[in-house]
């Protein structure tokens, strides 16, 4: 179990605020977003999502979602946090 972000970037096609309102609305009861702990934010034309205390399969997972099932055309990149520190993940990785 760790602490992953989803950074989601090039959008074009949705708005970002519109991509982080989707993908909160999605997934935010079933990653707790109501703890805090899951949180979806887009500034610019970024959008950036933490879950915390997930495992790595769990966030693979959200990956594949966003990118079947959200609008629009965007890059996905992962990472896992360790410490205060964040290192990139491929899906499928072992978490840290």
């Amino acid at each position: 179990m760790g602490t992953f972000r989803i950074v989601i970037s090039d959008i074009r096609g949705i708005e970002p605020s519109l991509l982080a309102e989707n993908v909160l609305a999605a997934h935010g009861d079933s990653f707790d977003a109501a703890r805090g702990d899951f949180t979806v934010t887009a500034e610019g034309d970024t959008v950036t999502v933490i879950a915390k205390d997930v495992a790595g399969g769990d966030i693979d997972g959200l990956a594949d979602d966003i990118r079947e099932n959200e609008d629009g055309t965007f890059t996905l990149r992962m990472a896992q946090q360790e410490g205060s520190n964040w290192y990139p993940r491929d899906e499928g990785d072992d978490d840290l």
